[in-house]
């Protein structure tokens, strides 16, 4: 997997975090992660099934993707390169489509909020992990 340059440095920084604040950070971020449960199923899920999902469907998968598969937290954990991508795509306005319906500014900012925290939460709980494909990847200093 290759990781762009700052994502690297990011999950360094987290890595680093993480040994220096102890684990007592690793069981804030499991309640982060937990909430981070709730915002999906009420918040987040109901923004990618009415922008994204006619697309990114199981049937469509435009682009290869497929956005409706992810039903929980723990699968989004499982995939997470798949919501960095994904968060990438939105900041860099190449999604959605200009031809497309668009989420309220506020709708954005809440979708890539929860993105954000959800893979910097996900990135610390792996911080101790290095046998994990994304510690291996910043360990080789892979970039794109």
């Amino acid at each position: 997997m290759k990781l762009k340059p700052h994502t690297r440095r990011t999950l360094l920084a987290l890595a680093l975090a993480h040994l220096a604040l102890g684990s007592s950070d690793l069981q804030l971020h499991a309640a982060a992660l937990s909430q981070g449960e709730e915002a999906f199923t009420k918040s987040v899920q109901p923004i990618l099934n009415e922008f994204c999902i006619t697309c990114h469907s199981t049937e469509k998968q435009k682009g290869d993707l497929d956005l409706e598969r992810f039903k929980t937290l723990d699968q989004i954990q499982r995939d997470a390169s798949v919501w960095e991508h994904a968060l990438e795509q939105i900041r860099d306005k190449e999604m959605p489509p200009k031809d497309k319906p668009k989420p309220t500014p506020e709708q954005l900012q809440l979708l890539t909020n929860w993105m954000q925290s959800t893979l910097d939460a996900v990135a610390l709980s792996n911080a101790g992990d290095l046998s994990g494909e994304l510690a291996n990847a910043l360990l080789r200093g892979e970039s794109d």
